[in-house]
């Protein structure tokens, strides 16, 4: 079993992204084709990409395959209605929105990526804002 698999295999996981992902058009990011990335944002049926159940995302990796998909994203914005892809672009049907910051690095620099963060969330802090805010370990990364 490669490791996206086991990864996306496990409960917990399954159950971060659900929850995560509730309300947001999502997208799955295939491993690359050459040099172009491939990404899945619509079910064969021609509907978004939205989960409405948590089995959709197992569902996800069997409409695509279990080994194409390497990554999993969701919209910042959580919308009112998810029902078509217009309603995405409709600015009135956006809910409220997750500002994320993507730390880009490599395993081995981990503990710089956190001194990144570290600031990130003390600038955070200093303005008031601090019970919203996480950290989500991101591929070689964090997200804040």
């Amino acid at each position: 079993m490669d490791l996206a698999r086991k990864h996306y295999s496990r409960s917990d996981v399954k159950k971060e992204i659900y929850e995560y992902s509730t309300g947001r058009w999502i997208a799955a990011e295939s491993k690359p084709a050459g040099d172009r990335r491939i990404f899945f944002r619509y079910w064969r049926s021609g509907e978004p990409i939205v989960f409405r159940r948590m089995e959709d995302v197992e569902r996800l990796f069997r409409e695509y395959g279990w080994g194409r998909i390497r990554t999993i994203y969701a919209t910042a914005n959580v919308y009112r209605s998810i029902s078509a892809t217009e309603k995405f672009e409709d600015p009135s049907n956006i809910a409220y929105t997750s500002p994320i910051w993507d730390i880009d690095g490599s395993i081995e620099h981990w503990r710089e990526i956190l001194v990144v963060a570290r600031a990130i969330v003390d600038f955070l802090d200093r303005n008031g804002i601090s019970k919203s805010v996480y950290l989500l370990w991101s591929g070689e990364g964090v997200h804040v």
